[in-house]
């Protein structure tokens, strides 16, 4: 669709990365996702790209921390604080972690088998996405189960923490995202994964009291670093939203969460 819009000589396309972010997120308070590089180590299976590429025909961003771009607080540094795709990186962590491979090339640890089920909703492209997380997973060695449910479903569940994984998406338009869905003090509502880090608490709160800006961004991009290094969530994509306008509609601007401002547009002949 995005490329019919464009090759229209008639019509202008926008793009907008919007205030979201879709992650595969870690029950941190289950055996053995409970350790840090356990979750390193799944996260590191991740083929980002060929996400965005395969389930979204390019349509979205690549993410590399737990705020999107469009929100203060995001930095560029933090993509070297990214947990990127090294399926080797993956092994070796699971290695230390005291996983060994078995004859068929499964990971087992104390005699027991590293099986994960990945939880998530039916909206799409969740089907597609969970598709490819299993793909990616196995590759490695570990099998994943796909159990879809209702939104409201994986809600119960994972407030209840009945989950492995967890393929989600949060929508917020600032940078206290990261205390609504990673504070300790909401583990049990919107902290699905359990997630807990003092450190990081600290910080949080820090930003929610900031009044200066560039100060209150410095400390949302330390708590990141600090969440990208515990590997919570392993940040998958920004998804982007395309308007297409008519090319005589001039001086229109996206904004907020892809909404099309027209205050300054004019119509052209």
């Amino acid at each position: 669709h995005k490329r019919a819009l464009e090759a229209n000589p008639d019509v202008q396309v926008h793009e907008a990365v919007l205030n979201s972010l879709i992650y595969l997120g870690f029950n941190c308070q289950k055996a053995p996702f409970d350790e840090p590089a356990v979750r390193q180590a799944l996260s590191h299976a991740v083929n980002k790209e060929e996400i965005v590429q395969v389930a979204l025909g390019g349509l979205g961003q690549v993410a590399d921390a737990p705020l999107p771009p469009t929100l203060p607080g995001y930095s560029a540094e933090l993509r070297s604080h990214a947990l990127a795709y090294d399926p080797a990186q993956a092994e070796a962590l699971l290695q230390e972690a005291g996983f060994q491979r078995d004859a068929a090339g499964k990971w087992n640890r104390d005699g027991a088998a590293l099986t994960v089920v990945l939880l998530t909703s039916t909206r799409a492209p969740n089907e597609t996405i969970a598709t490819l997380l299993q793909s990616q997973l196995a590759a490695i060695g570990v099998d994943v189960e796909i159990q879809m449910l209702d939104s409201k479903a994986v809600m119960a569940a994972t407030t209840e923490g009945a989950f492995d994984l967890l393929l989600w998406r949060y929508d917020w338009n600032d940078p206290d995202a990261l205390n609504i869905y990673l504070g300790s003090d909401r583990i049990g509502s919107t902290n699905r994964v359990g997630y807990s880090n003092p450190q990081v608490d600290a910080l949080l709160v820090q930003g929610a009291q900031e009044m200066d800006a560039a100060a209150r961004a410095g400390l949302y991009v330390e708590a990141q670093k600090l969440i990208l290094a515990d590997a919570p969530w392993q940040p998958l994509y920004y998804p982007v939203d395309i308007i297409a306008t008519g090319k005589r509609l001039q001086g229109a601007e996206v904004g907020y969460m892809g909404r099309l401002l027209l205050n300054d547009a004019t119509v052209v002949d």
